[in-house]
């Protein structure tokens, strides 16, 4: 049968109608056209009929296409408006629960202060009455830290509860976000910027003296200009231009190798300065971490006959090592830079791999060098002849590896590297007890944080259920961990470790003050803190919605891990132990300034919020960028003649030291293994050098606390019938009480003078 013209309108309803109930995507006709073309119209007699039955077909389909689009079009703009109004409501909500909450902890401290008054005096009282130092040096803080612990654990509940409260009443009874939102970016920029200028100013700038805007405010402005025109053209580009992503992935690796390089020679060939003239006194610190190592390494056990150090069991970790290649000076800070200088290139193996804009993460890395290593810019790496080896490597070692070692778990949840974690953490807390306890808290508040953003809160029970058994997981592997340590000790030195001493100088630095400063109402460490609760506030937002595992669990590891280790500052305020502690806020300030780039790129001006604290942060990171590249000849080239200079020096061209030449003469009165006794100064490096061991199982004397030790220095003094004595007069009598009248009577009571070097700084003396 023909079809006629009269029945083309009725047939093109009827095609078009079973379009509709096939749920055919008239978005896609373009491509349903060029099928229709290869249809054989054998029923359709007159061409010029066909030809109109498709031009009719054709334009039904393309005015159902402009309809299908304007509706998609509609619906795209109003989810993409959802979106914005959603972050917008985020942000309002997010500045008043921290304003609300730091609040409500400014109160409770000021409650307690009120309330709790311990009796300061008693405390000193039962402190002297145990310790050998003086009064004076006792500042407990007990309503300071109850104060600490106290902020702790209320403001993230405290976030979480405001939070939701605020993001609520936006929601239902905020009729103009647009109002709000503007009032809410005002009011929080102008609070940022007058904190963050009073609380550098309460320390003069000591933050940021060498910062290139501080120095040249007018310069940095067209250089900062000059980042920022560098950022967007590299945004816009990167698509186009692949070699700009390999140019930047280059320039990160051999950014990572000249920080390390930085890190490394520098230090292993500087701390041997102390074998050269005029260094010792600048050597207490050497002291205080390898006197131990000398007395593990010759033999004794810690936590065994009440041998105990201040900084931790990682003699017994190191030692193995140093029986392989030999412990010297040289060796002690050979290892101990190899492991900063590990430290330090995993963290920034973690930048480079968290950090997803290329150039930011380039200007990351060099801000982490100058701002947190160097540190601000105030030191290059060899003016400090002291590379204060008990934070670095000893208490970052372990905290880098965890944030190392955690963003990968977080991504791939591998059962290997998940129990290996534990074992890891365990043993951290044996290296170093203070860093270790915080490194498998944040592990396992993490463990649990992740336990909840992976479970629907309707599970409740289930997420409970999972924490109890990770925490039980986590302690079997503790105990497991201390046992096989202390049955390793048992069989290596015949006794059982006494872990009960393993807290004993934390008992007298946190708990009794010895030489605890108190914090300063107004100073930068507000702004550290705040840092922490803007990654603390992120991580629960992601909670509550349920998105960016991933990103948002390594937030909530790297907030905890620096509220933890806040703790040493809380306990020492003063302006340098800042420093320490902060590599958490240093790296979530980078991570920060990515992530608000991200939200700059997604969401363009509308979310302006954003884009002002992308630039600040930005400003602040890219500003310790340029302190890099105008002191790279002095960085690098100077460093370079200072590390010849010395190995010039050490080779015998410049003359021996004084401590050279005590060592001398204590060699030349001892043979290797030979048990001895040395009242001087530093008497590891004596030990070490010597070749010699201490008769006494006594902490060394920058370690002694304790009037027990002293009296067992006392007692074995008095008694010795066999063992040689060497003293020194180079011992600080002023600051340790040891070197005193009664010791002088004893010496001259049962002892002889036997020698004495040339400049008699060293004296030998025998039992009579």
């Amino acid at each position: 049968m023909l079809i006629k013209g009269k029945n083309l309108y009725l047939l093109s309803l009827i095609f078009l109608f079973f379009l509709k109930l096939t749920r055919f995507n008239f978005v896609k006709f373009p491509q349903f056209i060029k099928g229709i073309k290869l249809f054989k119209f054998q029923n359709i007699a007159n061409k010029k009929i066909k030809n109109q039955f498709i031009m009719t077909i054709f334009s039904k389909l393309r005015l159902e296409a402009g309809k299908t689009k304007k509706k998609e079009s509609v619906g795209e703009n109003s989810r993409v408006n959802k979106v914005f109004i959603s972050e917008k409501e985020d942000y309002i909500a997010a500045v008043y629960s921290i304003i609300f909450s730091i609040g409500i902890i400014l109160l409770i401290v000021f409650l307690i202060a009120k309330i709790y008054t311990p009796d300061i005096e008693k405390i000193i009282e039962f402190a002297t009455q145990i310790s050998v130092r003086d009064k004076s040096l006792f500042f407990p803080e007990p309503v300071e830290r109850f104060q600490y612990l106290s902020g702790i654990f209320l403001f993230p509940l405290l976030l979480f509860m405001s939070f939701s409260f605020f993001r609520k009443v936006v929601v239902k009874y905020v009729k103009s976000i647009k109002i709000i939102y503007s009032f809410s970016v005002i009011l929080s920029s102008s609070l940022l910027f007058f904190l963050t200028f009073f609380d550098l100013k309460s320390v003069n700038f000591y933050y940021v003296v060498n910062n290139y805007f501080y120095r040249q405010p007018i310069n940095y402005i067209f250089v900062f200009l000059l980042f920022v025109l560098l950022l967007f053209l590299k945004n816009k580009y990167e698509s186009k231009f692949k070699y700009i992503n390999k140019a930047l992935t280059f320039l990160i690796v051999s950014l990572i190798f000249l920080v390390v390089i930085s890190v490394f020679l520098p230090r292993v060939f500087g701390l041997s300065q102390y074998l050269l003239p005029n260094n010792l006194e600048k050597a207490h610190d050497l002291e205080t971490i390898f006197y131990s190592v000398s007395q593990v390494f010759s033999g004794k056990a810690l936590l065994v006959n009440n041998f105990v150090n201040l900084y931790g069991l990682y003699p017994h970790f190191l030692v193995p090592i140093f029986t392989a290649i030999g412990l010297s000076i040289f060796n002690f800070t050979f290892i101990m830079t190899l492991l900063y200088g590990i430290s330090i290139f995993i963290i920034l193996l973690f930048l480079r791999r968290f950090v997803r804009d290329k150039f930011i993460c380039l200007l990351g890395i060099s801000f982490f060098f100058v701002f947190y290593i160097m540190p601000g810019g105030r030191f290059f790496p060899l003016t400090p002849i002291n590379p204060y080896f008990q934070f670095f490597p000893l208490r970052i070692f372990f905290p880098f590896l965890l944030i190392f070692l955690s963003s990968f778990y977080f991504q791939s949840k591998n059962k290997i590297l998940y129990y290996f974690s534990f074992v890891l953490y365990s043993v951290a807390i044996l290296w170093n007890v203070e860093t270790g306890i915080v490194v498998f808290l944040t592990w396992m508040l993490s463990l649990f944080y992740l336990e909840f953003l992976n479970h629907n809160n309707k599970n409740l029970k289930m997420v409970l259920k999972n924490i109890v058994l990770q925490l039980v997981r986590g302690l079997c592997i503790l105990f497991f961990v201390f046992m096989i340590y202390g049955l390793y000790i048992l069989n290596q030195y015949g006794s059982f470790p006494d872990f009960r001493l393993i807290l004993e100088y934390q008992r007298f630095y946190y708990f009794l003050g010895l030489t605890m400063t108190p914090l300063k109402l107004i100073h930068p460490w507000n702004l550290v803190i705040l840092i922490y609760l803007i990654g603390i506030l992120y991580s629960l937002i992601n909670l509550i919605k349920k998105e960016n595992e991933y990103r948002s669990t390594v937030i909530f590891l790297l907030s905890v891990l620096g509220i933890s280790a806040f703790s040493r500052f809380q306990g020492r305020g003063t302006d340098v132990d800042l420093w320490g502690p902060i590599y958490s806020a240093v790296i979530l300030v980078i991570i920060f300034t990515d992530e608000l780039w991200s939200g700059v790129k997604k969401n363009g001006i509308r979310i302006y919020h954003k884009i002002i604290l992308f630039l600040l942060l930005y400003f602040f990171i890219s500003s310790y960028s340029v302190y890099w590249f105008e002191n790279f000849d002095r960085i690098y080239i100077g460093n370079i003649k200072a590390v010849n200079s010395i190995i010039g020096e050490l080779s015998g061209k410049q003359k021996q030291s004084m401590i050279s030449e005590d060592i001398k003469f204590i060699k030349n009165h001892t043979k290797k293994g030979e048990k001895i006794f040395i009242l001087a100064t530093f008497p590891s490096v004596y030990y070490e050098e010597s070749k010699t061991i201490s008769v006494l199982d006594t902490p060394g004397l920058m370690e002694l606390f304790l009037k027990s030790d002293v009296k067992k220095i006392y007692n074995f003094l008095e008694t010795n019938k066999s063992y040689k004595v060497f003293t020194g007069r180079r011992f600080h009598v002023g600051e340790y009480e040891i070197w005193s009248k009664k010791i002088e009577k004893i010496l001259s009571d049962h002892y002889r003078k036997i020698d004495a070097s040339k400049d008699d700084m060293i004296e030998l003396y025998f039992p009579i």
